[in-house]
């Protein structure tokens, strides 16, 4: 299991992760951490942390709708 954000391996599944995503690709994360067991605990962490920094930060400029 890894533990560490530093492990390389981390950082190859949250990229993919990522570029996934930024492809407009939608994701069941749930499937992806089953996918990706040997990282789960470490990547759930990271996105939940993500998620809520988000949450947190409100819409973007280009979610808003002004007009």
């Amino acid at each position: 299991m890894i533990t560490s954000i530093d492990d390389p391996r981390f950082g190859e599944v949250l990229g993919d992760y990522l570029r996934r995503i930024d492809r407009g690709e939608t994701i069941n994360r749930e499937q992806y951490l089953t996918e990706h067991s040997d990282v789960a605990e470490l990547l759930r962490e990271y996105l939940e942390t993500a998620d809520l920094v988000e949450h947190m930060a409100g819409p973007t400029v280009e979610g808003l709708h002004l007009g």
